[in-house]
């Protein structure tokens, strides 16, 4: 706690004395009051940031906002961001972050009672608010922040479900293609699935609504202004009951009286021993029959 809270207090300084920080510097073009209407923007940001992870308090923080006062009345000009990179704050800060990550990594080991789930979710929460904190006073760059954060989603294990869906989600690239699966042509009150697309880490839906016939939960509901459709629900398991990760849907339609043509990502793969998927779209169930293809036996 000590180390977050000298580094955060050398940032807070850093803020009131050059006044950028690690942030953009200033326009030369901007008017003084504008600069000083921003240097004060972003001290305050930075000592709430600070203060709510605990790095120091309000008592802490005042006599560097006095200092920032003081710097704006004299009317200088500040320094564009001199300290960026700064090498002792970014140490300080990749420490504090190996610790909460090794503490994140004994309670990933074995999930166990209620008392070692809370414990484990508590680390992340601790590596969470470290990961803030660095991010708000300029410690590490995006990049280093972004590299911790996959640390944290490989050392978690699956043991945190928010992290293991960005964890799937980061990896499904659906460049494997192993089978593609065309949908039943019969259709549920409109609505079809046109082909199944299986890769190696996910499946791809393909599917639309005939000319106007849209369930009437879809039409029930309002629309983005445009005269579409609102985003379509759509769910996804197999005879096993596997759990299918919806990435996303992407779908189009000219107007209400059109078809709606869509595609939802799942950053699932399809188990080997599947017989069918079983899809809900609009709360219609649809069902692809996988036999003979990769997903099926």
């Amino acid at each position: 706690m000590q180390a977050e809270r000298e580094w955060a207090e050398r940032y807070l300084w850093k803020l009131a004395w050059f006044g950028s920080g690690g942030a953009e510097p200033f326009q030369r073009s901007q008017s003084r009051e504008r600069i000083n209407a921003e240097r004060r923007a972003r001290f305050e940001a930075a000592a709430d940031a600070l203060s709510a992870v605990g790095a120091v308090t309000q008592a802490d923080v005042e006599p560097f906002r006095r200092r920032l006062e003081e710097e704006i009345e004299r009317g200088e000009d500040p320094e564009p961001a001199p300290w960026a990179g700064d090498d002792e704050l970014a140490q300080r800060a990749r420490l504090l972050l190996e610790s909460r990550l090794a503490d994140v990594a004994r309670g990933a080991v074995e999930p166990g009672a209620a008392a070692d789930a809370d414990s484990h979710r508590e680390a992340i929460s601790r590596f969470a608010r470290g990961e803030a904190a660095c991010a708000a006073c300029g410690a590490l760059s995006a990049d280093e922040l972004e590299q911790w954060h996959e640390q944290l989603r490989e050392v978690d294990g699956g043991h945190t479900w928010w992290l293991e869906r960005e964890r799937r989600e980061k990896r499904c690239t659906l460049t494997e293609l192993r089978a593609v699966v065309s949908g039943d042509a019969t259709r549920k009150r409109g609505v079809r699935i046109t082909s199944a697309e299986l890769y190696a880490d996910g499946v791809l839906l393909r599917w639309h609504s005939e000319n106007g016939m849209v369930p009437p939960l879809a039409r029930d509901r309002p629309g983005s202004g445009d005269g579409a459709y609102p985003p379509a629900p759509v769910s996804l398991t197999d005879d096993l009951a596997t759990e299918y990760l919806h990435v996303h849907t992407n779908q189009g339609a000219r107007s209400r009286a059109g078809p709606v043509i869509g595609k939802s990502t799942f950053a699932t793969a399809v188990p080997g021993a599947a017989a069918e998927l079983v899809a809900e779209i609009w709360e219609e169930r649809l069902v692809v029959a996988l036999a003979g293809t990769a997903g099926g036996s």
